[in-house]
């Protein structure tokens, strides 16, 4: 599968230090048969198959203590080994060394998530109901189908707005992909790949909730509750390649020593939410 695009920015017909480019700029670009940016993503390995296994273990129980209060409690066990392809390991991109390598991905041992429930009758008319309890993120390694070199994404573009990435006449670079065999694999300078920390720390959610339910009568029921929810470690996607501000030298790329022009999409857990709610 080959897929591709060119990009005209309308830099090349436009003043420089004058006004914003405009669409009519970026059609006298695709006259000028002069692209900004231009690239094309190959299917190198197909297909690209990327095994993603789980497996998890539950145990509950619920404890009627009194006729008044009712404790419900469990603990899940949720183990994410590793992806891996058909006949190989995945690919992980580690920055430090500019190589992508296969396998040597450490996904942990696995996680525990607790549940703990409470329903407490004041009264034939009134239960007050109280929970908390940790659920495992989710999270797949679906993204690894991109990987280099399962996908080849090459991304070009000028040196400035104002210079072109190459021409409609000349068309895209001709690009020899590596030899799948190996277990390591230098990324060229104009590739992109998609990838995963290689000590992938897993994520959860902390969700909790506090209900009081009361029978007003004539079939009627009025409920009030909070319900508050706290993402730990969730998984959000970075182009490590890209000006960071406070990161980077003068909002250059987080690793400019490898000099890329291309985007490295790193899959890390970072960032903390909390989302409380009424009802």
């Amino acid at each position: 599968m080959l897929r591709g695009g060119f990009n005209f920015g309308g830099g090349l017909t436009s003043l420089r230090g004058g006004a914003g480019s405009t669409g009519y700029n970026s059609y006298a670009d695709f006259m000028l048969g002069l692209p900004t940016g231009m690239g094309k993503d190959i299917q190198y390995l197909n297909p690209a198959t990327v095994r993603m296994p789980s497996y998890g273990f539950y145990i509950r129980d619920a404890w009627q203590v009194t006729r008044k209060l009712t404790i419900d409690y469990g603990i899940r066990y949720e183990v994410y080994p590793a992806p891996t392809r058909d006949h190989s390991a995945a690919e992980i991109y580690d920055p430090k060394t500019d190589k992508v390598v296969r396998g040597g991905m450490d996904t942990g041992k696995g996680q525990f998530a607790p549940r703990l429930g409470f329903a407490y009758r004041m009264d034939e008319k009134t239960v007050i109901r109280v929970g908390g309890g940790i659920s495992v993120d989710p999270n797949t390694f679906r993204y690894l189908r991109d990987a280099y070199p399962a996908t080849i994404s090459t991304q070009f573009s000028g040196n400035s707005s104002f210079e072109a990435a190459g021409s409609l006449r000349t068309g895209l670079p001709n690009f020899v992909g590596p030899d799948p065999s190996q277990t390591s694999f230098t990324l060229p300078a104009a590739v992109g790949t998609t990838t995963f920390p290689q000590k992938f720390n897993r994520g959860y959610i902390e969700s909790w909730n506090l209900t009081v339910q009361r029978d007003m009568g004539h079939n009627i029921n009025a409920q009030v509750g909070y319900v508050g929810s706290r993402g730990i470690r969730q998984t959000v996607i970075q182009n490590i390649n890209a000006g960071v501000p406070g990161l980077g030298n003068a909002g250059r790329a987080l690793f400019p020593a490898f000099g890329r022009i291309s985007d490295i999409r790193y899959f890390t857990p970072f960032n903390t939410n909390r989302s409380p709610s009424r009802r």
